[in-house]
């Protein structure tokens, strides 16, 4: 192999674990993960998810580079272009990049996370009144789904959501305002907030993932968390009784959240959202068929659990 292509396979390594972003050779920041590539531009965020690019950014964004911060674990061999001298070997790799100058009164900070990218704005005082906006490019749709955003684009599908702000630590309250069509293959986005001190900053935080739990068709991300959830170390299954009828392998609602919160970084909300997916998808059911995923002391099982026995108890046979 020469140089060159072990020096982009051992980057490609570093970087494909979800915690490293990288400098390009044009100078911008990109990063690789799992389903989807992302490039930090001087014009927003671009993201190759299915082979086809996706853009986010802040409405009226000027244009605007991005700048690294933050060192991440590990170090990246760089030999980006022809010229050696331009090589670098045991660099630093970066934990997040920041648009300083994007809006007026906004700085933007991004950083990687499981198969998607959060990101938050610190807004100066008085830079923002009851809602910000953003534009998606390249979609075909965004729907309000729960709490949260679906994004439908050609090459897959993306999901926003764990959308929080605060004030000096004091809550906000925040909200996704119904999406609007801006133009073929645009859509423009409103973070609607709550009551605001025109004296202090804001933080808003919410994140951006793809081919994950919560988006579109991420089967293999799907199928390793239930594997996650079934092996040691997750959900407790055991036969449990209620009443005088005992229930083989199933586990409880709330103890299902509870794993997903600690181990998936979810909020109870989009935990429940993922495990009423999980129900859609056949792989998990209530023991009685009788109820939706809730956040409850509810019994259900996995389908990988499922034996002759425990689908005759559902049946009533």
């Amino acid at each position: 192999m020469e140089r060159g292509a072990l020096a982009l396979a051992c980057l490609g390594a570093v970087i494909a674990s979800g915690a490293t972003l990288s400098p390009a050779a044009d100078g911008t920041w990109a990063l690789r993960s799992r389903g989807a590539a992302v490039r930090f531009e001087p014009n927003g965020v671009a993201i190759a998810l299915g082979g086809r690019l996706v853009r986010w950014a802040p409405e009226g964004m000027r244009r605007c580079g991005a700048t690294a911060s933050g060192e991440a674990h590990g170090r990246l061999n760089l030999y980006l272009g022809n010229a050696p001298s331009q090589w670098r070997e045991g660099a630093a790799a970066a934990s997040r990049v920041e648009y300083a100058c994007a809006v007026p009164g906004w700085t933007v900070e991004l950083w990687p996370v499981r198969e998607g990218i959060e990101y938050r704005l610190r807004l100066a005082p008085g830079a923002v009144k009851r809602s910000l906006a953003f534009r998606y490019d390249g979609v075909d749709a965004v729907e309000l789904e729960g709490p949260g955003l679906r994004i439908r684009a050609a090459g897959g599908t993306l999901t926003e959501s764990g959308l929080r702000a605060n004030q000096a630590g004091r809550p906000v309250s925040a909200r996704y305002a119904r999406p609007e069509r801006a133009g073929d293959g645009t859509w423009r986005v409103r973070i609607e907030l709550g009551e605001l001190d025109a004296a202090l900053p804001l933080e808003v935080d919410p994140a951006i993932e793809w081919g994950s739990f919560l988006g579109g068709s991420g089967d293999d991300s799907v199928a390793a968390l239930v594997e996650r959830m079934r092996g040691s170390g997750g959900v407790p299954i055991l036969d449990r009784r209620h009443f005088l009828r005992v229930y083989p392998r199933c586990f409880i609602g709330r103890e299902a959240i509870d794993w997903l919160t600690r181990e998936e970084r979810l909020t109870r909300d989009e935990a429940v959202t993922l495990s009423r997916r999980l129900v859609e998808r056949g792989l998990v059911r209530h023991v009685l068929d009788e109820h939706d995923f809730e956040d409850t002391a509810l019994f259900y099982r996995f389908a990988a659990d499922e034996t002759p026995a425990s689908r005759r108890a559902a049946s009533g046979i």
